[in-house]
């Protein structure tokens, strides 16, 4: 009995090493126990004499200190993430959980096309990454300098929530900005700027506060530019993310009134000139909705039509000025990030962007003054411009 004990015993045994079931070959052998890794949450990407520069900021420790920072340069992508590795002594770097890429301006202008390909081919990172630019400085020193405030992923968390109401820019991920760069040729990128607080130099122990202003232009993956205030709502506007936008106008008389957009909408269509034999024109309509939020004089009367109408064909000559310059700009660039050229290709135009015949038309509504005695009323002014 114990001869055949021993017998089943080192049949058993050789079964399971012969089969590859042990702890360090088997379908455990990939995991890891979670003590013994750091999410890694955002990447900062700089260019760099040797090729490129990566950095990547971990998540904020329990204990409050601040979360670890790691860089280093290599000649590609892979050796720099592999490089990052051995800089991490207690856990292994995870990638997978990583929500934000920071790019530098100086790697933006060199160009993304390297950077797109290893997201989509690498296992660990995702499509759904989102990607910001720098309009100055390097992402290195930025998650550096955010570290000492609880980390770069909460602050980039805080920017995406306030821009897909705001207006002033909008965060895009590695999917949306790979199809924009296929279909159109160029895309935008939330652009980040560093400022002290209130434009007053912070002590050397704080770090500046990091904010969207306006976007990045990319074009055939390079950075060519930068689009910002009044001109960026404009470009929010026309990709369906204007938000919640103020805007102060003239009462006629020596104050301002200030009126917040409560709706808007816009299309870009071809339209045909009869006065012309010329290609169609290319025509891009705007529609506000708006209502008074704030007042500097009590003399103004917001209950009077013409008031109102002064107050409408204000709003929309701001914004037809501000797409004017944007569609100005894209021309200028070459860069159709306005995806202007959709229309024309549908249509079967061969015609340029930068030769493109483009007509801008807003109208604006007061939809609402919130007078407490006279509210505005079903007939709301309205005002438009050609």
């Amino acid at each position: 009995m114990k001869l055949r004990a021993a017998a089943l015993a080192l049949a058993a045994f050789t079964l399971i090493t012969q089969t590859g079931c042990s702890l360090s070959t088997g379908i455990y052998s990939n995991f890891r126990a979670i003590e013994h890794l750091q999410i890694v949450g955002t990447l900062g990407l700089d260019a760099a004499a040797a090729g490129v520069r990566l950095s990547a900021s971990g998540g904020a420790p329990s204990d409050g200190k601040q979360p670890a920072v790691f860089e280093n340069s290599a000649r590609d992508l892979i050796s720099a993430m592999d490089a990052l590795q051995d800089l991490s002594d207690n856990a292994q770097l995870f990638f997978a959980h990583t929500q934000h890429i920071v790019l530098g301006r100086d790697a933006a202008q060199q160009g993304i096309g390297t950077l797109l390909d290893f997201v989509e081919r690498d296992v660990n990172l995702r499509m759904g990454t989102e990607l910001f630019v720098l309009r100055s400085g390097e992402a290195g020193a930025l998650l550096r300098d955010a570290a000492q405030q609880g980390g770069i992923s909460e602050t980039l968390d805080t920017i995406r929530r306030e821009t897909s109401v705001s207006g002033a820019s909008h965060v895009y991920n590695f999917r949306s900005t790979a199809v924009a760069l296929e279909e159109y040729g160029a895309a935008l990128v939330c652009a980040l700027r560093t400022q002290d607080a209130q434009n007053k130099r912070q002590p050397e122990s704080e770090a500046p506060a990091v904010v969207a202003d306006g976007y990045g232009i990319l074009k055939g993956t390079q950075l060519v530019g930068f689009i910002d205030g009044g001109e960026a709502e404009a470009v929010s506007l026309l990709h369906g993310h204007l938000g919640n936008v103020s805007r102060m106008v003239s009462d006629g008389a020596g104050g301002t009134v200030s009126l917040e957009i409560s709706r808007a909408e816009a299309d870009i269509r071809l339209v045909s000139d009869e006065s012309t034999a010329a290609s169609p024109v290319l025509e891009i309509r705007a529609r506000l909705g708006a209502v008074v939020t704030e007042k500097s004089s009590d003399r103004t009367e917001l209950v009077d039509e013409e008031m109102l109408d002064l107050f409408s064909s204000q709003l929309a000559a701001q914004f037809e000025q501000d797409i004017a310059s944007a569609v100005a700009l894209s021309q200028k660039l070459d860069a159709d990030f306005l995806a202007l050229g959709k229309p024309l290709r549908l249509a079967g135009e061969t015609v340029a962007l930068p030769d493109a015949e483009i007509r801008v038309c807003v109208e604006a509504v007061i939809d609402h003054s919130y007078e407490m005695e006279h509210p505005v009323g079903m007939a709301a002014a309205k005002a438009g411009g050609t």
